[in-house]
């Protein structure tokens, strides 16, 4: 093995990681070559606007030389790279696919044969066996996964940190799969130290969900989607008892729940979510009752963003409730489903409170929204 080679292997061993792509690139600086050092700096530029804490002046600066060096050498970033890969974007330095929505067939005959010339990939994909599945997850190009998403089929969670490796993903979207006692534990165990945005959507129970919110997990989640779960009032309860465990949480989605106002009064009951801007209860029966909860839920003032969607029964006297809320002060949007006798009533109290209503038919799904300017 190279140094070359010895390097781009620590790249790939790590590839969340920006140190052994820099070292990657000193040694690119080394070899005095100038093309080599162009993509030396290429390197270092990317990786320093990957960070979020940038000055618009020196985002500014670094937007500028990413593009004359990528103009300048492109050609020569990409020698090397296979069709698959020679039109896909760069960043931190590498090749790096957008989110590619594939069947099962196409991934593994057009994308897997060239996973190991990207440290990182993002798929969503249909249609795919189990057993092909399982066997792509336990290869070692389930460690190049960043992001997937899946829908109706057998869950890879555990698959992919099986044998005691930890997952690279980030990003987890499992639509109505199917998550057994070995995924939660491997979600619950820290195996995916990096898992920031996980969707368990028709997923998982009350049982998993108290298995994962008392582990780890909660401290780096940002957004949690458990819509369409089996989860009612017991598991409100769970999510409110470990909501200041959600640290960075910013997004939650708990859409078609179970219990009505039952499940909003015992969610209700905690503190809150200490950075939760987003929050969807779509879906459900609430009446008043739960609207009323919400505008005195001390642990709402985060709240920028909330969806009521799909709750007739909150009618005029809930909207006016949270719309004149002491303790939501910080929301910016509502969206409410009013019928048709309420609707002149709340598109007033929506405008008063936000300056504008907005009226959608969302896939056959009236809605009325609020948004601050």
């Amino acid at each position: 093995m190279t140094t070359e080679d010895a390097l781009l292997a620590a790249v790939w061993a790590a590839p969340h990681d920006d140190l052994p792509r820099l070292v990657y690139a000193d040694w690119l600086d080394e070899t005095g070559d100038p093309r080599k050092a162009a993509r030396a700096e290429f390197i270092r530029v990317q990786c320093e606007l990957a960070k979020n804490e940038l000055t618009a002046e020196r985002r500014g600066k670094l937007e500028r030389r990413e593009r004359d060096l990528w103009q300048r050498y492109r050609r020569d970033f990409k020698r090397g790279l296979p069709p698959p890969l020679a039109d896909k974007p760069f960043a931190r330095g590498f090749v790096t696919p957008p989110l590619l929505h594939l069947s099962g067939h196409r991934l593994l005959s057009t994308y897997a044969p060239v996973m190991a010339l990207a440290p990182l990939w993002r798929f969503e994909v249909r249609s795919i066996q189990a057993g092909d599945l399982r066997d792509w997850c336990q290869s070692d190009l389930g460690l190049r996964i960043s992001e997937l998403h899946l829908h109706w089929t057998a869950c890879p969670v555990g698959w992919l940190a099986s044998g005691g490796r930890k997952s690279n993903i980030t990003a987890l979207r499992l639509d109505y799969c199917r998550l057994s006692e070995e995924d939660t534990g491997a979600l619950a165990d820290g195996c995916y130290p990096h898992l920031h945005t996980l969707t368990a959507s028709g997923s998982w129970t009350e049982a998993g969900l108290t298995a994962v919110t008392c582990s780890s997990l909660p401290a780096q989640l940002v957004e949690l989607n458990v819509s369409g779960c089996d989860i009612g009032a017991a598991g409100a309860r769970v999510l409110a008892d470990t909501s200041g465990a959600f640290v960075r949480l910013a997004s939650l989605d708990l859409s078609y729940f179970k219990g009505g106002d039952d499940f909003i009064r015992e969610l209700t009951a905690g503190g809150g979510w200490p950075r939760l801007e987003r929050l969807r209860l779509f879906g459900s029966a609430l009446t008043p009752r739960s609207a009323h909860r919400l505008a005195d839920w001390p642990g709402g003032r985060t709240l920028r963003h909330l969806d009521l969607s799909g709750h007739v029964e909150i009618g005029v006297e809930g909207v006016r409730a949270i719309v004149s809320s002491a303790s939501l002060t910080a929301l910016r949007s509502l969206r409410v489903f009013p019928s048709q006798r309420d609707q002149p009533e709340v598109i007033q109290l929506l405008e008063r409170r936000f300056g504008t209503a907005k009226a959608s038919d969302d896939n056959g799904f009236f809605w009325l929204g609020g948004e601050a300017d």
